[in-house]
């Protein structure tokens, strides 16, 4: 049977109901996943689309409208799944019926985090405190479940001690998904990716496919369509593959993937060089010098980390096939394209200098040899090596040489020395949870940012994606302590010792994923599979 609102609610709830004399019925709404409910009430038994409701209690905007959706939208709709939100997305509406009584039950997932003005006069229940979204994160000084490229965690000789196979690595560069599921691994040391057909879940996994090799047992470099010189990064996204192929000065596109059982493609464009066997560094607006980043936004923009040249240049699409390469859009860490010194903020050609001093002087929108770059369409982040910081726009950048929002590293935008908090002419100290050294690596799942701090042998991860400058990172992988830098410094005395599960020797690039955060141990020669 339905129940009807005034037999079932309480005083109060009878009380906010009167605001709503045209309401029929009340329905529970259950949240999949969430540890709370929602009650609502709508103007009929069964909502059609745009049908607005009423009351949402424990929701602040009850004048949102309840739409019908085949799944839930947004970054994380399960994480956010405990807020409200301008638009409810029912997943489901059944009748469960029983002997005794008859329920009907709405299974919404609320997808956001909305605000909005909803209406609570007197004697209205007291919404619900939300509980904020579950971050599955690491624990300092976790130990990585098992390694790519290695026979076990406590070996790391390139290649496996032996010739290039398909299980073995050599100063592994970057890595990046693929979308049926595998896992691109760039190799500096064998110039090639290796493709393995699934994410990695057990050690010794074995490479399906190369790139940049005829087969699974050369290395040699090639300055041609086929081969790889040093590709150092590599981007997949909207069906295409972008790498920098950095030891040939290029970044080649892909526009097909790598996939299981089918033979390598060969890229379709070269940017920097006039064609695929030449090898020419340049500063000109499509020049590429030692580029070491790509990534790919969804809606195709193209961003490079032209890292020789101290510049990020990113085009609002990534460059055709049998077309001229057209001049990016914007730049970032130059005031023009054809200027490429590092922390060149006046764009006269050359580094500024703290005053007085030798030392370079950077600002919020200069660059010291860009090494890696992220984005997820709507935020944009550099890893800014030499000036040993991240930047972070906190909106995609609309114009060229636009200030960063936050920087992490320092105490603010002028400092350029390694693990220094605040002094810009102090020498380098111990690291802390706030200063970095040579970050090589980002990544972020939209929820938590993790960065490569190579010459600190460590790995930072930030359990909520910072929004403001000098932010302390929350955890610390590679030490037992955030003030250790020493390579392999398992117990944490400042010596030295054998590899093991817990430790690295210049970290390069991190994935974050669902599921685990995998980091290239480029001097140790694999990769490392922590799991959340």
């Amino acid at each position: 049977m339905r129940e009807h609102i005034g037999s079932t609610l309480a005083p109060a709830t009878r009380h906010a109901h009167s605001k709503f004399q045209r309401v029929a019925r009340l329905h529970r709404l259950r949240l999949p996943g969430a540890a709370d409910a929602r009650l609502a009430v709508g103007d009929r038994l069964r909502p059609r689309p745009g049908v607005a409701v009423r009351a949402v209690m424990g929701c602040p905007a009850t004048d949102k409208r309840l739409t019908h959706s085949a799944k839930p939208t947004g970054p994380n709709p399960q994480r956010n799944s405990p807020y409200c939100s301008t638009t409810m997305h029912i997943h489901a509406l059944k009748e469960s019926l029983t002997r005794a009584s008859s329920t009907l039950v709405l299974l919404v997932s609320l997808a956001g985090c909305g605000g909005g003005g909803g209406s609570s006069g007197p004697g209205a229940p007291t919404p619900p405190p939300s509980n904020p979204p579950v971050v599955r994160t690491f624990t300092s000084f976790q130990a990585a479940s098992f390694a790519v490229g290695q026979p076990t965690l406590e070996t790391g000789d390139p290649n496996r001690g032996i010739v290039p196979t398909d299980r073995g690595l050599s100063s592994p560069g970057a890595l990046a998904p693929t979308p049926e599921g595998g896992l691109l691994v760039s190799e500096i040391g064998n110039n090639r990716i290796l493709l393995f057909a699934t994410l990695p879940d057990a050690a010794d996994p074995v490479a399906t496919a190369v790139l940049g090799q005829r087969d699974f047992f050369e290395s040699a470099a090639s300055v041609s369509r086929e081969g790889l010189n040093a590709p150092f990064g590599m981007a997949v996204e909207v069906g295409k593959m972008a790498v920098a192929d950095s030891g040939s000065d290029r970044v080649l596109i892909y526009e097909r993937t790598p996939s299981q059982g089918a033979a390598g493609p060969l890229p379709d464009v070269v940017i920097g060089p006039a064609d695929f066997d030449t090898v020419a560094p340049d500063c000109a607006p499509t020049g590429m010098r030692r580029p070491m980043g790509v990534a790919i936004t969804p809606e195709g923009k193209l961003i490079v980390a032209d890292s020789g040249n101290n510049r990020v240049l990113i085009w609002d699409a990534i460059p055709a096939k049998n077309e001229p390469i057209p001049s990016p859009k914007l730049v970032l860490g130059q005031k023009d394209l054809v200027h490429c010194a590092s922390n060149d903020n006046d764009g006269d050609g050359s580094t500024d200098l703290v005053p007085g001093t030798a030392i370079p002087q950077s600002t919020a929108s200069t660059l010291s040899f860009p090494r890696d770059v992220w984005t997820d369409g709507q935020r944009l982040v550099i890893a800014d090596q030499d000036n040993h910081r991240v930047l972070i726009w906190n909106r995609f950048p609309t114009r060229s040489f636009q200030e960063a929002d936050i920087v992490l590293g320092h105490s603010d935008f002028l400092n350029t020395v390694a693990n220094s908090e605040h002094d810009p002419t102090s020498p380098s100290t111990a690291p802390t949870a706030r200063t970095l050294s040579t970050p090589t690596g980002i990544h972020s799942d939209g929820i938590s940012l993790v960065v490569a701090d190579a010459r600190n042998n460590r790995v930072l991860v930030w359990n909520t994606f910072p929004d403001h400058s000098f932010a302390r990172a929350d955890v610390v992988l590679g030490h037992v302590d955030f003030d250790l830098s020493v390579t392999n410094d398992r117990d944490g005395d400042g010596v030295t010792d054998a590899p093991t599960a817990n430790v690295f020797s210049f970290p390069h690039r991190v994935l974050l994923m669902p599921d685990v955060l995998l980091v290239t141990d480029l001097q140790h020669h694999r990769v490392l599979v922590f799991r959340r």
